[in-house]
């Protein structure tokens, strides 16, 4: 699966506001579509395209990093924080060979995407649009 498909699968199922979703997909938008990594636009050009304020996106972004959607993975042109997207990931049971059963946990049968995906080992790629 890529984080592209983790996110299809996630983003429908997450009890994100609208608004945490719209400040989301800004950042898919600006992230490198290889591994979902370099976001950097900034707080105005995510307003912007929100038709909202900054001091709308900021509560946005925070709420994005706490749920593990998004991490901070540097700076980028004139000191805009730079985002990677890391979606959760489906969890998937196993039984006691260690075998893969694709059945949901017993202890969480109401969201199988609660695993954040980890970030790729190279993320050096900055082929990002970003302002």
């Amino acid at each position: 699966m890529t984080w592209l498909d983790d996110l299809h699968g996630a983003l429908p199922a997450s009890d994100l506001p609208a608004g945490a979703r719209l400040v989301l997909l800004i950042l898919v938008w600006h992230a490198n579509h290889e591994d979902g990594c370099n976001a950097w636009p900034s707080t105005s050009t995510i307003a912007r395209h929100a038709g909202t304020s900054r001091a709308t996106v900021f509560p946005h972004l925070q709420r994005l990093e706490a749920d593990g959607w998004i991490e901070r993975t540097g700076t980028g042109p004139r000191g805009v924080v730079k985002y990677a997207i890391t979606p959760p990931r489906p969890v998937v049971d196993s039984d006691q060979s260690g075998e893969t059963t694709g059945q949901r946990p017993v202890s969480d049968q109401s969201n199988i995407w609660t695993q954040p995906r980890p970030l790729p080992k190279n993320n050096n790629n900055n082929s990002s649009v970003g302002t």
